[in-house]
């Protein structure tokens, strides 16, 4: 095992001196959730407007939804997938709740919550997006939930229709 180890350090070794240190360094990031990109995707999200979330993201952006395996492909997928979410949920938010972003990449750490509306139940769900950043615009999301908890609670849902 020390042998590969040895042997993986040589090599990342030998790969930063072919492309230069600082192209391995981190990017610098700000370390809150202030930052204008975050704060705008929680905001749109809020919003109620599909308008809204797809003017973050450029033209030809890709949502992969990993979790579920659900992968939109351009602003115009992604403002159906936010119309949609908006007409299953009355009083969608998205409440940032941390998160950092740099140049090229974000982190978003957030809650989503909802009322379902055949049953008046309230859905909340904790989650995280990665975004890939082109020009300032969202280019790549991939968003993580905690799919358990999502589960959970729309199986709630879906049980109180039938017994209704």
């Amino acid at each position: 095992v020390t042998a590969r180890i040895r042997a993986a350090l040589g090599g990342i070794l030998a790969l930063m001196l072919m492309i230069g240190v600082p192209a391995v360094l981190a990017q610098e990031a700000t370390p809150d959730a202030s930052s204008a990109i975050l704060q705008a995707y929680g905001e749109a999200w809020s919003s109620g407007d599909a308008a809204e979330v797809g003017a973050l993201y450029t033209e030809d952006a890709t949502r992969d939804d990993v979790p579920t395996g659900m992968v939109s492909d351009g602003r115009a997928a992604i403002e159906e997938l936010a119309d949609a979410l908006f007409a299953s949920d009355d009083d969608v938010r998205l409440e940032v709740t941390g998160g950092f972003a740099g140049e090229s990449w974000a982190v978003v750490e957030w809650t989503f919550s909802g009322t379902h509306p055949a049953t008046g139940r309230e859905v909340t769900f904790r989650g995280a997006s990665v975004l890939e950043l082109t020009g300032g615009l969202i280019s790549t999301l991939y968003p993580e939930r905690t799919f358990e908890g999502t589960v959970t609670q729309v199986r709630l849902a879906a049980t109180e229709l039938q017994n209704a």
